[in-house]
């Protein structure tokens, strides 16, 4: 298979010769959420074959199968069904393209439950699903929020929900987290979506209807997430009390919680 050099480093092109080289190739993982949502993921495009093949550059080649009913079928060759393409993201360590299809609604946690049930149960993402979808059971919205479920998950710190509707002054509001009984709210400040003047504005008003509702907030970053997780950790667990942390690993003055090695 040839492709021209001035098409060389687009993604499409080379689902496009995947399905003209081998017609029987699914496309999956981040390549499929790009050919049927225009998410823009790059290189390299994941195809499921039932040979072995060397992976390169460019192509990675997994050896397994698919039920026909987790197939979409374009005409010019199949793709994954969106809750495999993510699913199989998260099995690779990619977590982005995964929080990305939760918040945009493309999957359901009841989706990803549905088409993990039609796996191999023995196949290669049939036995990675299970913990995969423990992972993702309270629903990230980004990669940090993931993390963020992760670490509180670690510490035994409960008594939180993630993306809940609040309706505040006639407005809907979805904090990242909202410890319930204390009126919490946890943050996962991002670049992404809060740089630039109308963000800042934004984030400002939010956060003014939501302290005037009663809710305290703490905000932190993704770097701190990412980079300093006790840190994170303490922060959260220095406004709870005795029902959040009477399990946990933490200790708080004044709250009968222990920290562990």
């Amino acid at each position: 298979m040839v492709i021209r050099s001035d098409v060389v480093d687009d993604p499409d092109a080379w689902m496009v010769a995947a399905h003209q080289w081998r017609p029987s190739a699914i496309i999956t993982g981040g390549a499929a959420l790009r050919a049927l949502h225009g998410l823009p993921i790059g290189f390299p495009i994941v195809v499921a074959d039932h040979l072995d093949r060397a992976s390169t550059e460019r192509v990675r080649f997994l050896r397994t199968r698919f039920p026909p009913e987790l197939l979409i079928d374009e005409g010019a060759g199949a793709f994954t069904v969106d809750e495999v393409s993510v699913l199989v993201c998260a099995a690779l360590g990619d977590f982005a393209p995964v929080c990305h299809a939760l918040r945009e609604e493309w999957v359901t946690l009841d989706t990803l439950h549905e088409a993990a049930a039609l796996l191999p149960p023995r196949s290669w993402l049939g036995m990675a699903a299970p913990e995969l979808l423990r992972d993702l059971r309270d629903t990230p919205w980004s990669v940090a929020e993931l993390l963020v479920q992760r670490h509180l998950r670690k510490a035994r710190i409960t008594g939180w929900v993630a993306n809940p509707t609040l309706i505040i002054a006639g407005k809907e509001y979805e904090p990242d987290l909202l410890f319930r009984r204390r009126r919490l709210i946890v943050e996962v400040v991002g670049l992404e979506f809060h740089s630039g003047k109308e963000a800042v504005r934004r984030d400002i008003s939010r956060a003014a209807d939501l302290l005037a509702a009663g809710y305290r907030i703490v905000s932190v970053t993704a770097d701190m997430v990412k980079f300093e997780p006790e840190r994170v950790l303490g922060l959260i667990a220095s406004q709870l009390g005795w029902y959040e942390l009477r399990g946990s690993t933490w200790a708080v003055p004044g709250i009968s919680a222990r920290r562990t090695a």
